[in-house]
């Protein structure tokens, strides 16, 4: 674990955009399922709630098989203390959970819409 007087500008950016990420991929899955202006489109919400929960799974398994495995410790201060481990298995798990309820969510919008424009077409039975 690197002290804070050691890191660098770039790891303070990298945890700027986790942070952004994490931030991001609830707030555009919110707006995809609850459709907060429902005349716009689909896409930027979508094209963010893609991105950010794409990152925060990529780069949270990444992490976790990188540090993770690491099994000789050589320094006491940079090694990976538990509660790491534990942020990056969050970032999995909220990333995996965005992208599997977006997905739920657009496949769940498009049999709606298929089911209205049946309806309003005069294709249904009874």
């Amino acid at each position: 674990m690197l002290l804070v007087v050691e890191r660098s500008r770039a790891s303070m950016v990298l945890d700027a955009v986790v942070a952004a990420m994490a931030g991001a991929a609830p707030v555009a899955l919110l707006v995809l399922v609850f459709r907060i202006r429902p005349a716009r489109r689909v896409r930027v919400p979508l094209a963010v709630a893609w991105t950010a929960a794409g990152s925060l799974f990529g780069w949270g398994a990444w992490q976790l098989v990188a540090l993770g495995t690491t099994t000789e410790v050589t320094d006491s201060r940079r090694a990976v203390p538990g509660l790491l481990s534990l942020v990056q298995t969050g970032q999995v798990m909220v990333g995996l959970l965005v992208l599997v309820v977006g997905a739920v969510a657009l496949s769940e919008r498009a049999a709606a819409r298929k089911i209205t424009a049946v309806e309003s077409a005069g294709w249904t039975r009874g």
